[in-house]
């Protein structure tokens, strides 16, 4: 198996695009899932330089701003690329966030003071 500091050093200097292929040769049925961010956005560019691209996917939790589908239909339109959309079901999202445990309410709110934004309003 090879290690972390292997592949650290067989790769060190080589471009982003020559170790992204690196990778699709050794898993080519390896998906890139997309944020539609910036570091995102840049491997897609990548992706889109390859002989064949991975396939790249999206999760739409239906909470997405705006700006966020005018960044995944540039993409669509700019690359080509048959990047493909999921949703979760909105029932089994609803009930995972009410359920009373440790933890799975957690993962909906932020704890109370928190200074990190939420799409939530309220405290």
């Amino acid at each position: 198996m090879t290690t972390a500091q292997e592949l650290s050093r067989r790769f060190a200097g080589q471009p982003p695009a020559a170790i992204l292929a690196a990778a699709l040769e050794a898993f080519p049925d390896a998906a890139l899932a997309c944020s539609l961010g910036l570091e995102d956005v840049a491997l897609v560019h990548l992706a889109s330089q390859l002989p064949r691209p991975p396939r790249i996917f999206v999760l739409d939790t239906g909470r997405l701003p705006p700006e966020t589908y005018d960044v995944l239909a540039a993409l669509r339109h700019r690359y080509q690329l048959p990047i493909q959309v999921y949703f979760p079901r909105a029932d089994a999202v609803e009930a995972f966030v009410n359920i009373p445990s440790a933890k799975a309410s957690s993962c909906a709110r932020p704890a109370a003071g928190s200074a990190r934004w939420s799409p939530w309003p309220g405290p």
